[in-house]
């Protein structure tokens, strides 16, 4: 009976790291791919905006990168015990939107040090034009709260939920306008 409990406990952990592994893929990949492309433009002090958006813009990296999460959320799901599943989804729903939040500043300060720290706006700017990093943050809030059962919606929070999705459309929308425009 030990040894299975044992057994049981090793195999959980198992499915831990595998799970905060594939939370990670996302920055992992984004990191390789981007070390890859400034190697070869040349390695400089500063990350070359091309790569920025390079990376943020790539469908492949962005698609790969939410996948890995919602399979990390379902190995974690899927592997706890039924009685605690339910505390599970809630800590797993915040994780997520800490990831994205998370996520959205390491973008942030990315396009920032592309633009060699000088001007904000340049970095906002090329933060909108790799929309895939915007993107990718929305979605994970989204998933958060709509897919996650758990996660119970108050009115304040849809409130919330509804402001953040407009004001992350508005540069969006702002964009494409000013590129049907041009």
């Amino acid at each position: 009976m030990h040894a299975q409990k044992l057994g049981t406990l090793v195999k959980k952990e198992g499915y831990a790291d595998l799970s905060f592994i594939l939370f990670l893929v996302p920055f992992i990949a984004s990191s390789v791919y981007a070390l890859v492309l400034w190697a070869q433009r040349g390695v400089s002090i500063l990350l070359p905006e091309s790569v920025y958006l390079a990376v943020t813009k790539d469908p492949y990296l962005f698609i790969a990168g939410f996948t890995s999460v919602m399979v990390a959320s379902v190995i974690e799901i899927a592997n706890e015990v039924p009685e605690e599943r339910g505390a599970k989804v809630v800590a797993l729903g915040r994780r997520i939107q800490s990831l994205a939040i998370l996520s959205l500043v390491f973008s942030l300060l990315a396009a920032w040090y592309a633009t060699g720290f000088i001007n904000i706006g340049n970095a906002l700017l090329d933060l909108l034009d790799g929309r895939f990093s915007i993107l990718f943050s929305a979605l994970l809030i989204l998933f958060s709260f709509i897919v996650l059962p758990a996660v119970r919606l108050r009115k304040e929070q849809v409130t919330m939920l509804v402001t953040v999705l407009f004001f992350l459309a508005v540069p969006a929308v702002v964009y494409e306008i000013g590129r049907s425009l041009q």
